[in-house]
């Protein structure tokens, strides 16, 4: 068994709870990673057993300045990037495939979100579609929340850059009225931006108990 399948059955089975476990991954990991051709891009002034875990590490930065994509042949499915705001330069992020972040999401927002007993949400996603965004993690956190889900009231709130406020409001008139658990999500701006709205025209909507707001 490959390590990406012995370590989904731990987390499966809770058992990265303990450190040892996680800290015998972390080593193997880090010595696969050593080995492969980005092998050198880990920081150089903190060698592996001076870390929490018994490895280095790669500093934030590298997602700037340097490519973290081996030269394998293969292309990556999707590649995110972050917003550049702190320096002017966009960090990357290249996955060969979704199906890890997917699971890993969608596992936790069920076993951190979900209130007991419901097993689907209405959800408001105050994002760009990733059609819209596809270099954004959280649009397609998003999307994967919306398709794990299964509901069929389920929509994006923003579009080109800007807070829809029709659909949104209809969208909480509709929460508010079938009285069932709903999930809000966005970033803090847009929360911003919805609730300067909502202020402005003099709306206010109680949402349904047991629902979630997810602010990132």
């Amino acid at each position: 068994m490959n390590i990406l399948k012995r370590i989904r059955e731990a987390i499966e089975n809770d058992a990265l709870l303990d450190d040892a476990v996680f800290e015998a991954f972390a080593q193997e990991l880090f010595s696969l990673q050593q080995s492969g051709p980005l092998g050198g891009i880990h920081r150089p002034n903190m060698e592996p057993g001076t870390g929490p875990f018994a490895v280095s590490f790669t500093p934030q930065a590298a997602f700037k300045y340097v490519s973290l994509w081996p030269d394998d042949g293969k292309e990556p499915e999707a590649i995110f990037k972050t917003s550049g705001t702190s320096q002017g330069l966009r960090g990357t992020h290249s996955l060969h495939s979704l199906d890890w972040y997917k699971w890993i999401a969608t596992r936790g927002m069920r076993e951190f979100l979900y209130p007991e007993g419901i097993d689907s949400f209405p959800i408001l996603a105050l994002l760009p579609a990733p059609d819209e965004a596809p270099h954004s993690s959280l649009s397609r956190m998003a999307q994967f929340a919306i398709e794990d889900s299964g509901d069929a009231d389920c929509c994006w709130g923003v579009v080109a850059e800007q807070i829809e406020a029709k659909i949104c409001i209809h969208w909480l008139e509709r929460a508010c009225s079938q009285r069932t658990p709903v999930l809000l999500m966005g970033t803090a701006f847009s929360w911003v931006h919805l609730l300067d709205i909502l202020r402005e025209k003099g709306l206010r909507y109680p949402l349904p108990a047991g629902s979630r707001v997810m602010e990132t």
